[in-house]
């Protein structure tokens, strides 16, 4: 008698391996994604924080004035690497800004297929946390859905979209 696996064990196993990993990928990638995101809106909400201290220490309404925070002249720590302004920081996954043009400070994700579909901003009236995508990007609106926040497409989301 011989010893070992039939080739119908065998093609068994590997069929049991490709639906698990079938399953399993789709799930990954998703818990993936949503660490991401909460990577932004940490940063996003700390940045906003910031801006509402400066504007209670320097007497200025943000809505007015909007928040320009200067990385390199402010305590805050924001990760990453400067860009050509002081007022944005990269990462891996976001491009973070406080340029003062906006009455808040905002992330473009970076790993969309159009690196301007996504952005993380925090709703100036309400004061929470939101995701913002552009119309017809159907990758940026299933991450902002996943993300489980009020989500909101242009021209709704303040966000300036570049083609």
């Amino acid at each position: 008698m011989k010893k070992g696996f039939t080739l119908i064990e065998l093609l068994v196993v590997v069929l049991i391996i490709g639906i698990l990993s079938a399953i399993a990928l789709p799930q990954y990638t998703k818990a993936v994604h949503k660490s991401r995101m909460a990577e932004g809106y940490s940063i996003v909400r700390t940045m906003w924080n910031a801006c509402e201290i400066l504007a209670l220490e320097s007497g200025k309404d943000l809505s007015t004035y909007g928040c320009h925070l200067n990385f390199n002249e402010t305590s805050l720590d924001i990760p990453g690497t400067p860009t050509d302004s002081s007022s944005q920081r990269e990462t891996q996954n976001f491009i973070y800004v406080a340029d003062g043009d906006h009455p808040f400070p905002y992330a473009w994700y970076k790993r969309t297929k159009n690196q301007h579909a996504l952005c993380l901003y925090v709703d100036y009236a309400s004061k929470q946390l939101r995701c913002g995508y552009k119309s017809g990007d159907t990758e940026a609106q299933s991450l902002c859905k996943a993300s489980n926040l009020p989500s909101a497409s242009e021209p709704a989301s303040p966000c300036e979209w570049a083609d």
